[in-house]
C-alpha cells in the first residue's frame, strides 16, 4: 500500500466518489450557512472575479465573532472533509461569489 491509500484517521479508502457537483454561491455581508448539501469533502474558492475577500468559518465562530479563514479573490482552500456543505458559513465585505465543488 502507498501513502495515498489512506484517508483521514488512517482508514483505508479509495478516492473515487459516486457524486460530484460544482456551483457558485453569492455571498452576503452577514454570516450565513452554505446550502444544505450532503458531502464527504468540499473544495472552496473565492471567485477570481470577486471584488473582495470572503471569510469562511463555522456557525459558532464566524456568526458570533466574525472571525474565520480569509480567502482573497482566486484563493482556494483545498479539500475539506465535512459531511454537509451547510456546516461551512461565509460572509464578505463586498460583492463576491464563493465557488464550490463537493464529492460524496
Amino acid at each position: 500500500m502507498t501513502h495515498g491509500d489512506f484517508a483521514f484517521g488512517g482508514v483505508q479508502r479509495s478516492y473515487s466518489f459516486d457524486f460530484f457537483h460544482a456551483d457558485m454561491i453569492p455571498t452576503s455581508e452577514t454570516a450565513v450557512a452554505c446550502p444544505d448539501m450532503p458531502c464527504e469533502q468540499v473544495f472552496l474558492q473565492n471567485d477570481p472575479d470577486s471584488s473582495g475577500n470572503i471569510t469562511i468559518g463555522d456557525e459558532g465562530t464566524l456568526a458570533a465573532t466574525g472571525n474565520g479563514f480569509v480567502l482573497q479573490p482566486g484563493e482556494v482552500t483545498g479539500w475539506i472533509p465535512v459531511n454537509n456543505l451547510s456546516k461551512i458559513w461565509h460572509k464578505d465585505a463586498a460583492s463576491s461569489n464563493l465557488n464550490y465543488m463537493i464529492v460524496r
